[in-house]
């Protein structure tokens, strides 16, 4: 496949995150990688077929697993603030546009995207006003019926998580306070996992 078209709209330096130290050896990085694959996969929610966007896309090992592990047949956009990731998502074979930005900052048309998804990427930002950004242009990126699929931390009893939330432990939510956030971006919530666990997930529909 031919390399990903590189589009970059923000300017900034690039940072390595902590996690990428934890996944320094293939052991690890095989643990990790089998967890953040896993509910993607056994609870299939996303098509296997049509055009998408990948919020967060990072390397894009994850998304290339998640690909190939449901047989799909997409085409890809892949979305991330780190040009470092962006460089090695260029070799993940999978992405048709790579762009660099900001949430709430997505320099792409209006329902231009069957669907868009984001996995172990909101757990690591410190602002939920920064989570909603995001929501908000999935919501407009989407052609109606589209699906939003998203994982946020829901350990929302770790009420220190307020005042200590970093780019490392981000935010948490309940999957209340999930399901209304996006449906105040206009959303239809289909449904919610994993509340309380680091792993809460929601699928929402754009209505139409």
């Amino acid at each position: 496949m031919a390399r990903a078209r590189f589009v970059t709209f923000t300017k900034g330096t690039s940072s390595v995150a902590p996690e990428a130290a934890l996944k320094s050896t293939p052991e690890v990085s095989a643990l990790w990688r089998a967890v953040e694959v896993g509910h993607l996969v056994r609870e299939d929610v996303l098509p296997h077929s049509g055009t998408g966007l990948d919020l967060g896309c990072g390397d894009g090992r994850v998304t290339r697993l998640v690909r190939d592990e449901l047989g799909a047949r997409w085409t890809l956009t892949g979305l991330d603030p780190d040009e470092l990731e962006l460089e090695l998502a260029t070799s993940a074979g999978i992405y048709d546009v790579l762009l660099r930005a900001d949430g709430g900052d997505v320099e792409a048309a209006d329902e231009s995207f069957d669907f868009v998804f984001s996995h172990i990427v909101f757990q690591h930002l410190p602002r939920k006003a920064y989570v909603e950004a995001y929501f908000r242009d999935a919501f407009r990126l989407l052609a109606p019926g589209g699906i939003f699929r998203v994982q946020v931390d829901g350990r929302s009893r770790q009420f220190f998580r307020r005042w200590v939330a970093d780019s490392w432990s981000g935010v948490v939510f309940s999957a209340r306070e999930l399901s209304r956030r996006l449906e105040r971006c206009g959303f239809r919530v289909v449904e919610t996992r994993g509340s309380g666990t680091q792993y809460l997930r929601a699928t929402a529909v754009k209505p139409g």
